[in-house]
């Protein structure tokens, strides 16, 4: 996430799997005992950012929902691939979901919480 608001990478794409971690080690890597990932990136505009948060905010609210509800992953968010439906409680892209907004809400101080202590309420 830090990343992508750095400007260090393009697109988030939809949250549907996990992030290519080597491709990410990739990227860091050569700044490795610098602060030139950070102070080289440049921050996307706070209009971007909050736009992003809010529409992890809704995907979070519909896998919730789902969840509450006992109804299966919302067939965007489904990873089975065009096998049977994935139970809200057994997908992985729930975790996803979950893990980005609360990364997007630690970058925008959301409830200006302390990192250790931001919510992911929906």
């Amino acid at each position: 996430m830090l990343l992508w608001a750095l400007g260090r990478v393009e697109e988030l794409g939809w949250p549907v799997g996990m992030c290519d971690v080597p491709h990410l080690v990739e990227l860091v890597k050569p700044f490795e005992g610098s602060s030139e990932l950070v102070t080289g990136g440049t921050l996307r505009p706070a209009s971007e950012i909050l736009d992003e948060q809010d529409l992890i905010m809704r995907v979070h609210w519909a896998v919730r929902d789902a969840w509450l509800k006992g109804h299966m992953v919302p067939e965007h968010l489904d990873w089975s691939e065009g096998g049977e439906p994935v139970d809200v409680s057994e997908c992985a892209a729930v975790g996803v979901v979950e893990q980005r907004h609360h990364a997007l809400n630690w970058l925008v101080r959301f409830l200006d919480a302390d990192w250790d202590e931001v919510d992911t309420p929906t």
